[in-house]
């Protein structure tokens, strides 16, 4: 029985992506980084999303220079595009915070200059 419960969740949360965080105790502060991405990049696009109820942000980062706005997180699943002015290389970092209820990503798409 508990490996059907397990399922379901699964299931039901697919469709938001990866559960970060709970309603009950959110993640203040989680970060995804890599240094291992080597060339330049024209924009980054993040699928996030909050729990309902929740206060959620959203930053991405190449190298030291945060790319576009904080964006405040919404009860859907939407893809967010970070462009820079130009394509830069650097590391990526992108953020994310929450002060209430869990956070949720289900997509990073990084686009290469060419």
């Amino acid at each position: 029985r508990v490996d059907r419960r397990q399922r379901q969740m699964c299931i039901r949360d697919s469709a938001k992506g990866i559960q970060i965080g709970s309603g009950s105790k959110p993640e203040a502060d989680f970060t995804l980084t890599t240094a291992n991405y080597s060339g330049k990049i024209t924009s980054i696009k993040v699928n996030a999303s909050i729990g309902s109820g929740g206060d959620g942000k959203l930053t991405v980062k190449i190298g030291d220079t945060q790319i576009g706005e904080t964006i405040t997180l919404t009860t859907t699943a939407t893809t967010y595009t970070f462009t820079p002015a130009s394509p830069v290389a650097g590391s990526i970092t992108i953020g994310l915070s929450a002060t209430a209820k869990a956070m949720y990503i289900k997509s990073v798409d990084i686009n290469p200059a060419e």
